[in-house]
C-alpha cells in the first residue's frame, strides 16, 4: 500500500513539473512572437530605436529573413552601420541569394576594403 502511495505521488509530482515547463515553454515562445509583432509595429511607425530592442529580443525569429531586414533597416536608419552590416550577414546566412542584403553588404564592404 505504501509503494503504491509513494508511486502515485511520484507520478504527480512528475505531471505538474511537465506542465509547468509547458507553460513556460509556451509564455516564453508568446513573448518572441509578441516582441516581433511589436518590432514590426514599431518600424512601421519609424521609431527604429523600439524596432531594433524588440528585434533584439525576438531570439526565437533569428532565422526569419524579413525580421532581420527589418533589424537591418531599424539600424541603418540610426546610423549604425556595424550592426545593420552585422544583421544583412545573417540574412545571407538564412538565404544567400537575397539580392537586398547582398547588394547593401558589398556596397558596404567595397567603400571600407578601398580604404585599406
Amino acid at each position: 500500500m505504501i509503494k503504491i502511495i509513494f508511486y502515485s505521488l511520484i507520478s504527480i509530482s512528475i505531471v505538474m513539473a511537465n506542465q509547468e515547463d509547458t507553460i513556460s515553454i509556451s509564455t516564453q515562445f508568446e513573448n518572441e512572437n509578441r516582441y516581433y509583432q511589436e518590432g514590426v509595429r514599431a518600424y512601421d511607425a519609424k521609431e527604429y530605436e523600439k524596432a531594433a530592442s524588440y528585434f533584439k529580443k525576438s531570439k526565437k525569429e533569428y532565422s526569419n529573413v524579413a525580421m532581420q531586414l527589418l533589424w537591418a533597416k531599424s539600424e541603418m536608419a540610426l546610423g549604425r552601420i556595424n550592426y545593420a552590416i552585422s544583421a544583412y550577414e545573417r540574412v545571407l546566412m538564412l538565404e544567400p541569394q537575397n539580392l537586398e542584403a547582398d547588394e547593401v553588404a558589398s556596397s558596404f564592404y567595397d567603400k571600407n576594403l578601398s580604404r585599406l
